[in-house]
C-alpha cells in the first residue's frame, strides 16, 4: 500500500508541477541565450571598430559554448507557441530596461530578431496586434 501511495504522489506531483518546472526551463534556456547575445553586443563597444560584433568576436571555446547553448535553447523552444517565447523575452527586457543594462536590452531585441528568423518567436509588432 506505501508504494501506491509513493506512485500517485509522484504521479500527481509531476502533473501538478509540469508547467512551472517548463516555465523555469523557458527561462533558464533565453538567459544563457541573452547572456551569449550580450556578450556579443559587448564586443561591439569593447573591440576595435571592424572587429567586434558577431560570434566571430568571441574566443573559440566561447564559440563552441555559444552553439551548444543557441542549438538546445532553439530545440526547446520550439515546444512553445511562438507568442510565449516572445512574451517571456519582452518581459526580460522590460527589467533589463529597468535596471539600466542598455546592452542587455539590445542583446533581448536581437536575440527576438534571431529567434523570428529561426522560427521559432514572433516579432514583437505581431505579438502587439495579438495582445
Amino acid at each position: 500500500m506505501n508504494w501506491l501511495m509513493f506512485t500517485g504522489m509522484i504521479v500527481i506531483g509531476t502533473v501538478l508541477l509540469r508547467g512551472p518546472i517548463r516555465q523555469i526551463r523557458l527561462g533558464m534556456h533565453l538567459t544563457k541565450m541573452t547572456s551569449v547575445m550580450e556578450k556579443i553586443e559587448l564586443s561591439r563597444y569593447t573591440l576595435p571598430v571592424g572587429m567586434g560584433g558577431g560570434v566571430d568576436s568571441l574566443s573559440v571555446p566561447e564559440q563552441y559554448e555559444a552553439n551548444k547553448i543557441f542549438d538546445s535553447g532553439v530545440s526547446f523552444l520550439r515546444k512553445f507557441p511562438k507568442h510565449e517565447v516572445t512574451k517571456a523575452l519582452i518581459k526580460n527586457a522590460i527589467v533589463a530596461d529597468k535596471l539600466d543594462r542598455p546592452i542587455r536590452y539590445v542583446a533581448i531585441n536581437n536575440l527576438i530578431g534571431n529567434l523570428v528568423d529561426g522560427g521559432v518567436a514572433i516579432s514583437i509588432e505581431d505579438f502587439m496586434n495579438i495582445n
